[in-house]
């Protein structure tokens, strides 16, 4: 199939902003690699010279499929600014899934100017290719994951003597990625990679947003979210089960898949009545705006994340967050409260302070919260902010662009 054919058919469900991207591109494409999770020659024009990008990020055919079933994450979103920018200044493009052992072999084949992006296919042209490699850093580097992964597993192990594997770390950046980069474009926090001593650019991704009309008179006080329930320990999901067991006045609401499954492999004991488990919600449906109308909180007691777009979009539609420092979230205390530690005892006692918040006080609250999240982490402050990091990364004396 050919690219422009494939592309105009999964825009269709696009959201507007996608699809106003994506029409302003006008694709010329060389030849489709055999492999689907390597698309190559995007814009190939054989008549002059170009410079050749490649980006390890997400396989563009999956990417098409999963944003058609319904909002999952920003970042299957903000695959199309990247796209964009590099097209924009005549590049011939390559994109892959970054974790795609097959799309090396295929990477090996061209001769790259620069590479864009993480994985196994980034790590790998980093030893063995010349192209200027620009690392984008979607989570807290590895050294900090696993060191936090590393105790909440031990505090685990300490309450239910069993020893989880680990859930998050490690399977998209590796240890020192960081040092393999020419230069860095992070989430998170920049102080975590500043060691490299590498150039390091730090952007806020987006968040999705449903745009109903809000309504918040029916909120309680004591009613929890949490959406993502993958990686149960690392995000501290274990903490939240076991805190609101003791707090039948409480409820949580656990939106994410594969939640029932994880409970039977960690032996853990069935969820209590006032702690329901969603499954997978769609962020632009009935369960999601009915949840966002009866829920103060969204909780995320994680070890590290920089930032959860999870949060993000929480707050977009005024939902209060409470998570742990060092998640990428740190600046804004202004609308976030934090827990002071991951221990149940710390958890308990933020969360009670929540629960006893006036309803007055927690609707202003939200209004405050929902107004700046939904001016600052739109799709189109991301793509301003990639475009200007991307170019002032490009424009250094040394890169190749």
């Amino acid at each position: 199939m050919g690219l422009i054919r494939f592309c105009k058919r999964r825009a269709i469900h696009f959201s507007g902003k996608c699809i106003s991207f994506f029409k302003k591109i006008e694709i010329k494409c060389g030849y489709q690699e055999s492999n689907e999770k390597f698309i190559a020659n995007i814009n190939w024009d054989p008549s002059k010279k170009q410079q050749r990008v490649l980006v390890s990020y997400l396989d563009f055919g999956w990417v098409g499929e999963r944003i058609t079933e319904g909002a999952t994450h920003t970042n299957l979103f903000e695959l199309y600014p990247i796209i964009r920018y590099f097209l924009q200044r005549d590049y011939v493009l390559d994109i892959c899934g970054c974790n795609d052992a097959d799309a090396i072999t295929s990477a090996r084949k061209h001769d790259y100017d620069v590479v864009f992006g993480f994985g196994m296919v980034f790590r790998t042209l980093a030893s063995s290719s010349n192209a200027y490699m620009i690392l984008y850093l979607t989570e807290n580097p590895y050294y900090i994951s696993y060191q936090k992964e590393q105790e909440r597993i031990a505090y685990f192990y300490e309450r239910n003597h069993i020893k989880p594997e680990l859930e998050r770390t490690g399977i998209f950046y590796q240890k020192d990625d960081e040092k393999l980069a020419d230069a860095i474009i992070c989430l998170g926090h920049p102080g975590y990679v500043a060691r490299t001593g590498k150039q390091i650019i730090r952007i806020w991704p987006s968040a999705l947003t449903s745009h109903s009309i809000p309504d918040f008179s029916s909120r309680s006080a004591k009613s929890f979210l949490v959406l993502g329930t993958d990686g149960f320990v690392h995000k501290g999901i274990d903490l939240l089960i076991e805190t609101f067991r003791h707090h039948n006045d409480w409820n949580l609401f656990l939106c994410g898949s594969n939640l029932r499954k994880t409970l039977k492999k960690l032996k853990y004991l069935p969820l209590s009545p006032n702690i329901r488990d969603c499954g997978f919600i769609n962020i632009y449906g009935d369960t999601f705006s009915s949840l966002a109308k009866t829920c103060t909180y969204i909780l995320l007691p994680s070890c590290s994340e920089a930032p959860s777009t999870a949060i993000l979009t929480g707050m977009c539609h005024g939902l209060l967050p409470i998570v742990m420092k060092g998640n990428g979230l740190d600046e804004l205390a202004e609308y976030c409260l934090y827990f002071d530690s991951y221990d149940l005892l710390s958890i308990e006692r933020k969360l009670q302070e929540a629960a006893q918040c006036p309803q007055s006080i927690c609707i202003d609250r939200a209004w405050k919260v929902m107004r700046f999240a939904q001016e600052k982490f739109t799709l189109e402050n991301f793509r301003i902010n990639m475009e200007k990091a991307l170019s002032d990364i490009l424009n250094q004396e040394g890169a190749r662009g």
